[in-house]
């Protein structure tokens, strides 16, 4: 089974599958190749599922098009694009519409939903900050929305709290799930079980918010979002 290896200085072999499907072996310097081999061959049956996942996404991602009637996730809900005789683009909650001026192409609607995206983020996981940062009693000195398409959000050194504009179209209990995690990175700067003591306080149930995530990340992929 054809894989492309990288070697670190981990201590152990790992797989991965990109996006696009590629097979990484990930290995210790001085692990065999053989070792390597062995280990691939005895995990094929799950490399070829995954893969085959990958390879349906891709295909799925490169056939969509964002056009109207297209439809969009915004706080976990489903909102259809509509034209209209308008100069903005705004929500409309009460029948499920998200409104734009007629006559985009199908990449101008995606770039203005990416758009919109951001500033729905902005206003909103500030608010969200608010609430949640005062309760572990921290207090970032910036809230920033990002570009990031692998990660949902990021903490810095230097008290810095960055989410993905992408977070806005999960749904608010999963959103609530990646503040929480960054606003205590504030007290941890690692992922150690004093850290998810500090998250499980104020998310109990975070494993289930991550697979909404999941879920979430898949749909936005696949509309190249």
């Amino acid at each position: 089974m054809k894989y492309k290896l990288i070697r670190s200085n981990r201590k152990h072999l790992a797989i991965q599958i990109t996006e696009e499907g590629e097979l990484i072996a990930r290995a210790p310097k001085r692990m065999p190749v053989r070792e390597i081999d062995a280990f691939v061959k005895q995990k094929r049956q799950w490399i070829e599922k995954h893969q085959s996942r990958a390879k349906m996404r891709e295909r799925m991602k490169k056939s969509f098009v964002m056009d109207y009637g297209a439809s969009v996730l915004v706080l976990g809900y489903e909102y259809t694009i509509h034209q209209e005789n308008t100069d903005r683009i705004f929500l409309d909650q009460k029948n499920g519409f998200i409104h734009m001026p007629s006559g985009l192409s199908p990449e101008e609607i995606r770039l203005s939903v990416i758009d919109f995206y951001r500033q729905l983020a902005s206003a909103y996981l500030t608010g969200r900050v608010g609430v949640y940062a005062p309760k572990i009693h921290v207090k970032p000195a910036a809230v920033k929305i990002s570009r990031a398409s692998k990660r949902w959000g990021s903490c810095s050194g230097k008290g810095n709290i960055n989410f993905s504009y992408r977070l806005i179209a999960a749904p608010p209990d999963a959103i609530d799930y990646v503040v929480i995690h960054e606003c205590c990175h504030l007290l941890e700067m690692n992922h150690s079980s004093r850290f998810w003591d500090h998250v499980s306080k104020l998310c109990p149930d975070y494993n289930e918010m991550k697979n909404k995530l999941h879920a979430v990340s898949e749909r936005l992929t696949m509309q190249n979002l």
